[in-house]
């Protein structure tokens, strides 16, 4: 039985990885470990792919850093446009012609036989990313390349001789975190054709620039933007200003977003100024709240209730309406004399600046429309190839039949002075094909030997999915250590191993998924001083006297004194005081003042994949980058 696993299928497998990191289905970490020397430190150790490896990897971790979003991004391998280089063209065939075969000398590609491996893609100087759609000059031969692609139009942009489909832009964020010599940074954005999942342009951030004034109840929040899903809320303080806004949900898609603050102009609220008298507990009276002054406006409506003396007491607000622009007027039926005042939901002046993830505003806009746009090309004959011009045709006398399980294509053939047929022109590209047969038929001429293929476009046009359209089989996963203020990354050490792990569990309890944006795999002990603090380097070898084995990963004297401790065996919790083994001695002794336990479990998660690397130092004045490629 033959079997095949496509390109296509390796970037599922890929998007699924992505879709994980994405959406949080998922948590993945980097994990960072080992800060004894290799035997050869300028050979690192080959990883091995074994459960005593990998365990051995699991004790060496020292602290773990979340993968997000923004850490992770698809890639393709990078084709640079230069002058004067043969690019292939599109092309839904790229086997089926050998050396030797009518039109091998004259196809459409040179570079490969699949289109998976083609160079039918460039990247130019202005980071644009455009699909070679024609490669031929007007003799209808292959030709270099000898003008760059340049804008970001929707049809087709000549070339020179080439004719190109713009993709997309390589943003500054995306370029500046996985942009190199041999990987370009591809995205599919959120919303064209149904897919929510390959997505940034969420968003991240909403701040308050204006608290406005005179709010009653705390404004609805609308998000509006070309994504989806996002939504907020907010708070109001005592003087009526809107003082908090937060993030409900990040949505997707967005390559613009603003933040409007909304009232529906309703009755929010009714005051009972005199309860009157004689009224009937058991036959309330009927409460009138005026119709909105706004045209458009829906009525408030409200019951009243009735104590055993006959008071009205309160109206509660069955409908609060829409609409009103002053406070409504409230009466009440019957002659016990009862009045009551409304407040009608105001207020006004209220701002907020919202911070989006990725894509960049303007080549996020170019990339949507792009594949808002795809859906025009679905499935659409892109070209007719001739494989053989034959003989004896005459012009006028063909007629060009396309059929097939699409619509609409229609063409017609050019004829040379020798009776070839040279080339069929598309008049009606139709849709939806994903086969198509080329018929040619005459009036009364003899002419034969004409052969043809069709191109076919992708099923869901040029451009929906780029992802997708240039088989992207290599995720790439970027994060920096930055922050020297956060504990868990421990500086004035080094490491020598890098993981990627994926959900791991707490400490405390390994039943429950760690989700903190860094973690140490160290107990942290706080010692009295100084001069304790002064009996440890990092890497010493330690004893508790509870029994446990440990090193020193880490210390540091930020509002206390504490030693970061690896375990090798044991625990700390309930030890008193420490031993420095390496350098011995009753001196470097240590009393105990408090212990915090490692955040996470070395033992949970699923180790995915590791990589043996040089000395890594780190220190408080340096920020390292760390790139992982996985490929599928």
């Amino acid at each position: 039985m033959a079997l095949l696993l496509t390109k296509l299928g390796k970037t599922e497998l890929a998007r699924s990885y992505f879709r994980d990191i994405q959406n949080q289905n998922d948590y993945y970490f980097f994990t960072f470990g080992k800060t004894t020397e290799w035997a050869d430190e300028s050979n690192p150790d080959t990883p091995v792919d074994s459960p005593s490896a990998a365990n051995s990897f699991r004790r060496n971790i020292l602290f773990a850093q979340q993968i997000t979003a923004a850490n992770a991004c698809h890639l393709v391998r990078r084709i640079q446009w230069e002058s004067n280089t043969i690019y292939d063209r599109y092309d839904d065939t790229y086997h089926g012609l050998s050396e030797g075969d009518d039109g091998y000398e004259n196809r459409s590609w040179r570079t490969a036989q699949i289109l998976p491996d083609a160079n039918y893609y460039v990247i130019t100087s202005e980071l644009n990313i455009y699909k070679c759609i024609d490669n031929r000059d007007a003799n209808g031969d292959v030709v270099a390349s000898d003008t760059e692609p340049t804008g970001v139009d929707l049809d087709i942009i000549t070339a020179g001789d080439y004719k190109w489909k713009y993709m997309g832009t390589v943003t500054d964020g995306d370029a500046i975190r996985f942009l190199d010599s041999n990987w370009i940074p591809v995205r599919k954005l959120s919303g064209s054709n149904g897919q929510r999942f390959d997505v940034n342009g969420r968003v991240d951030t909403i701040t308050l620039t204006n608290g406005g004034s005179g709010y009653v109840v705390a404004p609805g929040v609308s998000i509006l933007g070309d994504g989806q899903g996002a939504s907020a809320v907010c708070t109001i303080d005592s003087s009526g200003a809107v003082d908090s806004i937060s993030i409900n949900s990040a949505g997707s898609g967005y390559s613009f977003a603003i933040a409007q603050f909304l009232i529906n102009s309703g009755v929010k609220s009714i005051s009972v100024t005199n309860g009157g008298s004689g009224y009937d507990p058991n036959n309330p009276p009927t409460v009138t709240i005026s119709i909105p002054d706004a045209a458009d406006g829906i009525q408030a409506t409200g019951t009243a209730t009735v104590n055993l003396a006959g008071e009205i007491t309160a109206v509660v607000i069955t409908e609060d309406g829409s609409g009103y622009e002053t406070p409504p007027t409230v009466t009440f039926s019957g002659s016990g004399g009862a009045t009551a005042t409304a407040a009608i939901e105001t207020g006004s002046g209220a701002t907020a600046s919202i911070g989006l993830g990725d894509p960049d505003i303007t080549s996020g806009l170019d990339q949507w429309a792009v594949e808002q746009a795809a859906s025009d090309s679905a499935g659409q004959i892109d070209r007719i190839e001739m494989i053989s011009a034959g003989l004896n045709y005459i012009d006028g006398d063909v007629t060009i039949t396309i059929s097939g399980d699409g619509s609409g294509a229609t063409a017609i053939p050019v004829i040379d002075n020798n009776g070839q047929i040279t080339d069929i022109t598309i008049t009606n590209a139709g849709s939806n094909y994903t086969f198509a047969e080329i018929t040619i038929t005459q009036g009364s001429g003899t002419g034969s030997g004409a052969q043809t293929r069709a191109i076919i476009a992708p099923l869901n046009g040029h451009g929906d999915n780029m992802v997708r359209e240039l088989y992207s089989t290599t995720i790439a996963i970027v994060t920096a250590l930055s922050d020297s203020d956060n504990s868990d990354l421990i500086l004035n050490n080094d490491f020598r191993q890098i993981g990627l792990m994926k959900n791991l569990k707490q400490y405390s309890d390994v039943t429950q998924e760690y989700t903190g944006s860094t973690g140490t795999a160290s107990f942290v002990v706080q010692l009295d001083s100084q001069s304790e603090l002064d009996k440890y380097d990092v890497d010493d070898g330690v004893t508790s006297s509870s029994g446990g084995e440990f090193y020193v990963s880490q210390t540091r004297n930020t509002n206390g004194y504490f030693l970061h401790l690896q375990p090798v065996k044991g625990s700390v919790s309930a030890a008193t005081s420490l031993s420095n083994t390496t350098q011995g001695g009753s001196t470097a002794t240590a009393n105990i003042l408090a212990v915090t336990e490692p955040e996470f479990s070395i033992k949970t998660g699923e180790l995915v994949y590791y990589e043996n690397r040089g000395t890594i130092g780190r220190q408080e004045d340096q920020a390292e980058t760390i790139k992982a490629f996985i490929t599928f």
